[in-house]
């Protein structure tokens, strides 16, 4: 695959198992290979499979467009070919939503990580912030505006996070917070523990996403 914008699938087993678009699909390409190599990619049923049939996935693209026709052309495409481990397809009003059958999948596996101990102190006004319309619209805000990634951070620096908080990037999003805080708020926390957590080590994941500590 070239350096420049398009559409690019992934076939394994004569079988087209992932549709997904990028700016630049050389550098996609060896992303997804080094993370699944490395047995830590998101996508966890792209990596089961690629860790039994790994050599028989073959990475093509399927077409060339521009930038700002991505999202339009790889709807077009998942719906064409209809790839099962696609778990976030693109719509224009709020750049994803998920499948229902994902939604379960994300959901069981989450549980099934927490002990009984974590989940009596998740408070309920924890809980209930999770469901509140105007933390989720700021997500999704967020999402539509990923190509200018500085306004969102913008207001944050210097007033919600302390001169000593270190930046936070995370791997999914492509984008650098000003602090765990910031990244916690973007994905509809009230905090950013669960960022800190994974930065620290102390869990893999949070809302099934890498993040960790940059110095610039």
């Amino acid at each position: 695959m070239n350096e420049h914008s398009g559409i690019y699938r992934i076939d394994c087993q004569g079988e087209c198992i992932y549709v997904g678009q990028s700016i630049n699909l050389r550098s996609r390409k060896s992303s997804h290979l080094r993370k699944l190599r490395n047995n830590n990619h998101y996508n966890i049923y792209l990596q089961r499979l690629y860790n039994k049939y790994g050599s028989d996935f073959i990475f093509s693209e399927i077409e060339e467009c521009d930038p700002k026709d991505l999202t339009e052309r790889e709807m077009f495409w998942i719906q064409k070919l209809n790839p099962k481990c696609n778990m976030q397809i693109p719509s224009d009003s709020t750049y994803f939503t998920i499948t229902e059958e994902s939604r379960k999948k994300m959901s069981q596996a989450t549980k099934s990580r927490m002990t009984d101990a974590m989940k009596k102190k998740i408070s309920e006004k924890t809980k209930q912030a999770m469901h509140r319309p105007d933390i989720w619209q700021n997500f999704i805000n967020g999402q539509k505006s990923k190509i200018n990634k500085a306004p969102w951070n913008k207001g944050l620096r210097g007033v919600m996070c302390a001169p000593n908080k270190k930046k936070v990037y995370c791997e999914e999003l492509d984008m650098i917070f000003e602090s765990a805080y910031a990244a916690g708020l973007y994905l509809g926390a009230q905090n950013g523990k669960g960022v800190s957590r994974v930065c620290l080590g102390q869990r893999n994941k949070y809302k099934n996403m890498h993040f960790k500590y940059i110095d610039e």
